[in-house]
């Protein structure tokens, strides 16, 4: 039987998938070959092409280094102000996938674009299941990641195959079932701090000094001859990303326990920045700062002085390396496979890479490319990858991005590569106004791909809401006025041998100035359904913006609808509905439970609100306030099925009026029938219930972390995963 659609498949709304640069398009990347180069239509533009500032370069011999020595000089600490020096650890909605022919329908978590996979702590090919659940600590118990394999029985249970305790070598991020390439592919990151307790005064005659590991020297007790060199503390990192492979079996296959083990491991300079799937093709996006303390210039030194000890940087102390296996490590990637930005004036010294492996390969075929720069955001569809950048802010700002305060007048990069199985090439780039925001999940989604146009949404406010709590209530922080949204359309125009990103319409504009949102409003969810766009912004209520795209030179705001609370994310329920999932709000704007909408768009110039559900109080959440991922959307016939993971607050804290402590965790349903249009509330699955006299509530950190409550559903069944195990009930 074949699978069911999880969403709408008759809107194809592209994603992007992210992949390191080719601009001249070279031949070959580190350690693989570089495939055939790709050409996405491309049609008249209607604007001018971007400034050349903007465009990465190739770089040639020596340049990349060259690059990185004008860096130092600019920095003679050999560190920037947030930029940790790094070295390298020794070795050692879319649709849910396709089912198989004997496999039954079946539905997995959404993802944004449905041939582009996403990890994830549980997936499916219909008969087998697999759940990656994280190590935890709740008190005195401690435990390792696990993953466990599962068959689904006629009768809709599960019969466990396998367990595999893993090391807590990496903290995963979740995984992959690439059934092309029988492998599961987990993905993590493993990072660790060394701090030094003495340094040797760096002076011309000893340019380099000694580190000795061991707890941090503060700047007061450092040597007075080495101002330059403790301009920041030494803090030494230790970064990789981990990729480990466990082989699978058939679906088709009469199973029996079987074991489970490792067969791969790849490790990779850097810090994971994003990963996806296209078939039996992992792409790892990734980011990496090379340990430069070695070059750092004492405050006397001379020019020529300062040049002798620049002279012995090479590629070598630049470039990410891999390993994998007991393999010897080598480059990542080769100097000639990077770009260059030459206007780039972000003080950080980062290098993103893109590196495409064959999991069906029995060698691991591999290649990579690289930019000089860091990633803020990056979509993935089929046929391409979108990575935004700066070049005037730094990309590894040691912050919490939700904390980050942007500059005014922000703006950013846009960088489109072409994808063709393992080939990577560099098609342009172009500068926009305002950035995507503060969260990593929704920023993807502010992104879209459709008929070889890329839709992008930004804003300019400069820092997201942030909240103090004075004892007794929540307060909003004043914040600078956000900007209303701007909808920026570009194009691909130029052939494969000189391509470039030219800006189609912008919107608002001179001939349409109605603004997407209000003046100190935010954005939150953005859907792109092929030709429209629905948007949300909030500051007190929820007003749901509708974009024609049909014509791409001339979009507009066709509807506007304005409710209580916000959505999160939305999703498309047939062509005439969206779902919405956020959060309810009161006449204030203070936000409030848990809120799922049900809004009627068939009229795309009087969107209305069809029916709502609230859920729990203040401070009740969702799976989809940790993860896009956390929401499980089923079609059947005419009926959508929605399994959605919540956490509700509904026990009043009597020293605190007005807040509530946690009741109940569970699976909250919902079933939306598009002839009638009516959403009904099932019965919510329980997962736990949070005991009154626990004021700690590990439980909820832990082993009941809300990051990792999933679900999927399987013919008439629906497994939910809760605490580390699935749930087993009929729909």
């Amino acid at each position: 039987m074949t699978q069911t659609p999880l969403l709408i498949a008759k809107y194809p709304r592209a994603a992007v998938m992210v992949t390191c640069l080719g601009a001249a398009m070279l031949s070959a990347c580190g350690g693989g070959s570089g495939g055939s180069q790709s050409t996405l239509s491309a049609a008249a533009p209607a604007a001018a092409t971007a400034p050349n500032e903007v465009a990465l370069v190739a770089s040639t011999p020596g340049t990349l280094t060259d690059y990185f020595r004008q860096k130092i000089k600019q920095d003679p600490s050999g560190m920037d102000s947030s930029t940790l020096s790094v070295s390298p650890l020794a070795s050692p909605v879319a649709a849910a996938t396709s089912a198989s022919a004997e496999a039954p329908s079946f539905s997995g978590t959404t993802l944004q674009e449905s041939s582009v996979d996403e990890n994830d702590w549980i997936k499916t090919d219909g008969s087998l299941l697999y759940s990656l659940a994280k190590a935890y600590s709740n008190g005195s118990t401690a435990t390792t990641a696990q993953l466990q394999t599962y068959q689904r029985q006629e009768s809709g249970q599960l019969t466990t195959l396998g367990t595999l305790a893993l090391t807590n070598d990496l903290t995963y991020a979740g995984m992959y079932l690439v059934s092309g390439a029988n492998r599961l592919a987990l993905i993590g990151q493993r990072y660790q701090l060394a701090y030094p307790t003495t340094l040797t005064p760096i002076t011309t005659s000893n340019p380099i000094g000694t580190l000795t590991t061991g707890a941090t020297v503060s700047q007061a007790t450092a040597p007075s001859t080495t101002p330059a060199a403790l301009s920041i503390a030494p803090i030494t990192g230790l970064s990789e990303v981990g990729v480990d492979l466990v082989a699978t079996t058939a679906a088709s296959t009469s199973m029996a326990k079987v074991p489970l083990s490792v067969v791969n491991r790849i490790r990779i300079d850097g810090n994971l920045v994003g990963s996806r799937v296209i078939g039996s093709t992992l792409y790892v996006v990734s980011s990496w700062a090379p340990d430069l303390s070695k070059f750092r210039i004492p405050a006397s030194a001379t020019p020529a002085q300062a040049d002798a000890v620049l002279a012995k940087l090479t590629s070598g102390d630049i470039l990410p390396k891999i390993r994998i296996d007991s393999r010897p490590s080598e480059p990542l990637v080769a100097e000639t496979d990077c770009y260059l930005q030459t206007a780039n004036a972000s003080p950080s010294r980062e290098l993103t890479t893109i590196t495409a492996f064959d999991l069906a390969s029995p060698t691991l075929a591999r290649s990579s490319r690289c930019f000089l720069g860091g990633s803020q955001a990056l979509y993935v569809s089929p046929a391409a990858v979108y990575v935004t950048s700066s070049r005037y802010v730094n990309n590894a700002a040691n912050t919490s991005p939700a904390l980050a305060v942007l500059p005014a007048n922000a703006k950013t990069d846009v960088h489109k590569f072409a994808l063709t199985g393992m080939s990577i090439n560099y098609r342009g780039s172009v500068e926009v106004n305002g950035h995507l925001g503060w969260e990593a999940d929704k920023n993807a989604y502010r992104m879209s791909e459709y008929q070889g146009d890329l839709r992008i949404l930004t804003f300019t406010g400069q820092q997201g809401w942030t909240t103090t709590f004075n004892g007794t209530s929540t307060t909003a922080k004043p914040v600078p006025a956000a900007s209303p949204a701007t909808l920026t359309i570009l194009r691909e125009s130029g052939n494969t041998a000189s391509a470039s990103l030219q800006v189609v319409s912008t919107l608002p504009n001179t001939s349409r100035p109605l603004s997407i949102g209000k003046p100190g409003e935010q954005i939150y969810a953005v859907q792109y359904v092929g030709a429209k766009a629905y948007v949300v912004t909030f500051r007190r209520t929820d007003p749901l913006y509708v974009l024609d795209l049909s014509n791409p030179a001339d979009p507009k705001v066709s509807g506007e609808l304005e409710i209580p609370g916000y959505s999160d994310y939305l999703y498309p329920l047939g062509s005439e509905l969206l779902l919405g999932v956020g959060k309810d709000a009161n006449d204030g704007g203070v936000v409030q439970g848990v809120k799922v909408a049900l809004i009627n768009v068939a009229d795309p110039s009087r969107p209305a609100l069809q029916s709502s559900v609230n859920l729990g109080n203040r401070g009740s959440v969702s799976g989809l306030d940790t993860s896009s991922r956390g929401i499980n959307i089923y079609q059947q016939g005419t009926v959508f099925r929605i399994g959605l993971p919540v956490r509700l607050n509904q026990t009043p804290i009597a020293r605190s009026p007005g807040f509530f402590s946690p009741t109940v965790q569970g699976l909250a349903r919902f079933e939306v029938d598009t002839r009638t249009k009516a959403m009904a509330t099932l019965p919510m699955v329980p997962g736990l219930t949070y005991p009154t006299n626990d004021s700690s509530y590990s439980l909820a950190f832990g082993q009941y972390d809300m990051a990792q409550e999933r679900s999927l559903q399987i013919e008439s069944f629906v497994y939910y995963f809760t605490g580390g195990s699935f749930l087993v009930k009929p729909w």
